[in-house]
C-alpha cells in the first residue's frame, strides 16, 4: 500500500459529511441510500455498482446480480417516535450472489455521515494512548530509581520525597 492510500484513508476518519439541501428529518430506510450516494459525499465511490445502476436507471435489486464494490443499508434503528436517527451503510465487495466481503462501515445519525474506525484503527488509537499513560508514568519515576553497578540490580528512592510529596498530603489526598 503506497503512503498515499494510507493518508488519505487515514484522513477521512476525521471527515464527516452532510447534504444542507436535504432536511436530516426526512431520511428513512427507503432514501438512506439515495443521500448516501451523493456524488458531493466524500465517501462515497463513483466506480461503484451503485452508480452503474443509478446511471443506467436500472432497480436496485440488479446490485445482487452484478460483481464490485457496492454500498449497502446494513442497519438501521428507529428512535421513539419511530423516526430512523443512525443507519450504518456498509462498503462491500460482492463476489458472487451470496457472497460478500466487507470493506468499510459508515454511519449517519441525523444526516451526517461518518465512517466508522476499523479494529487495526481502533486498537492501534486505544494502544497509543495506554503507552503514552505508561511513558508520562516511567518519566516520573524514573529519578526514584537507583541502579547498582557491582550486583546489576536496582532499588527505589521513595517517590513522595522526591515529587516534593510529604505522607500527610498523600495520606489527605485519598480521603478526600
Amino acid at each position: 500500500m503506497s503512503p498515499e492510500i494510507s493518508t488519505e484513508t487515514d484522513s477521512l476518519y476525521e471527515v464527516s459529511w452532510a447534504n444542507p439541501l436535504f432536511s436530516p428529518h426526512l431520511l428513512c430506510a427507503a432514501n438512506v441510500l439515495e443521500y448516501f450516494c451523493d456524488l458531493s459525499n466524500p465517501f462515497y465511490d463513483r466506480e461503484c455498482n451503485n452508480e452503474v445502476i443509478r446511471m443506467q436507471k436500472l432497480s436496485p435489486e440488479q446490485l445482487v446480480s452484478m460483481t464490485g464494490i457496492e454500498f449497502y443499508l446494513h442497519h438501521s434503528q428507529a428512535s421513539t417516535l419511530a423516526e430512523p436517527v443512525l443507519f450504518v451503510i456498509r462498503k462491500q465487495q460482492r463476489l458472487s450472489t451470496t457472497l460478500v466481503t466487507p470493506i468499510a462501515y459508515y454511519y449517519i445519525v441525523n444526516g451526517t455521515v461518518i465512517q466508522a474506525p476499523d479494529l487495526a484503527t481502533l486498537v492501534n488509537a486505544r494502544l497509543h494512548t495506554v503507552i503514552y499513560g505508561l511513558n508520562k508514568t516511567i518519566q516520573a519515576l524514573a529519578p526514584c530509581a537507583r541502579y547498582h553497578p557491582p550486583d546489576g540490580s536496582y532499588s527505589w528512592d521513595d517517590p513522595k520525597k522526591l515529587l516534593g510529596r510529604s505522607a500527610n498530603e498523600q495520606e489527605e489526598g485519598t480521603s478526600e
